[in-house]
């Protein structure tokens, strides 16, 4: 698609990404005279929903920027807790209930509940849903998509089955879980302060930025120094992430948390899902 840079509007956003398959493709904006100005992706469309805040990128994006892999997992997990997922839907009643996905994800589900009354929004925009499942979709644009709907995102219930059945088959072996969050950028404040908060800088770029990484650590000439070791620090690459569903890391040694893994990999099977756990 393409569009003018005095044309971009929220309605003109929410329409274009209320198209399923839009959501993996970009948008070329031009200026008044048929320049190239930059390109705006579904993340930068949430962005501007949100906040009123357009950004474009300046260079056409080689890969899509906007992977949910997160739905991608609950996806692939999900025959293993289907009749959870079917007690899920029969519980929530007579509600209308539809779900935002491609025909190809919406079949793959479908074929695993066929008896569930379950419709694809966008073919059916006519219809008030009363629950609304998501597969890939930002919280801004729901907000305009489904203004009265409950929303269900498919990755957090997902996730919720497989996390209360991992903590009982934690307890039942005494293995000791440790959880960890990062934060959730929709609900940071005076991010103001921090400019490098919805950029698109990779850590590198960042890092050189030595004033904003000392206001960041307030200071704190431990932290700092933590930053910046090459052996341990966030220059080792051993850093913890998650992807919302699976928790993966490195070797992380630090004053705050040690994570050693020992060469011993338990294996063990839940619910059909092969599950391999290092003893720390």
């Amino acid at each position: 698609m393409n569009i003018k840079y005095s044309d971009i509007s929220k309605p003109v956003l929410t329409d274009f990404f209320r198209t399923f398959d839009n959501r993996e493709r970009y948008i070329t904006v031009f200026d008044d005279n048929k320049n190239i100005v930059g390109f705006l992706t579904l993340k930068d469309a949430a962005v501007y929903l949100s906040e009123g805040t357009l950004h474009l990128s300046k260079n056409r994006p080689t890969k899509h920027q906007n992977n949910f892999h997160s739905y991608q997992i609950a996806l692939s997990i999900l025959p293993a807790y289907i009749i959870d997922f079917k007690d899920f839907l029969i519980n929530l009643g007579n509600q209308t209930i539809g779900i935002d996905a491609s025909p190809s994800d919406y079949n793959y589900i479908k074929s695993y509940i066929p008896e569930i009354m379950l419709q694809r929004y966008e073919d059916n925009q006519n219809i008030d849903f009363d629950v609304v499942i998501i597969l890939r979709c930002p919280k801004a644009l729901q907000n305009c998509l489904f203004r009265t709907a409950k929303i269900v995102s498919i990755s957090d219930l997902l996730e919720s089955f497989l996390l209360t059945d991992f903590i009982n088959f934690s307890n039942e072996h005494s293995l000791r879980t440790v959880f960890i969050e990062g934060p959730i950028t929709e609900k940071l404040q005076s991010t103001e302060k921090y400019k490098y908060i919805r950029s698109r800088s990779s850590l590198e770029e960042i890092l050189e930025d030595e004033d904003c990484i000392s206001q960041f650590c307030l200071g704190d000439s431990e932290q700092i120094d933590y930053i910046y070791n090459s052996q341990y620090g966030e220059l080792s690459g051993n850093r913890i992430i998650t992807n919302g569903i699976s928790l993966r890391s490195g070797f992380f040694i630090s004053s705050k948390l040690n994570v050693k893994p020992k060469s011993v990999i338990r294996n063990f099977t839940l619910h059909n899902v092969q599950i391999s756990i290092r003893s720390l």
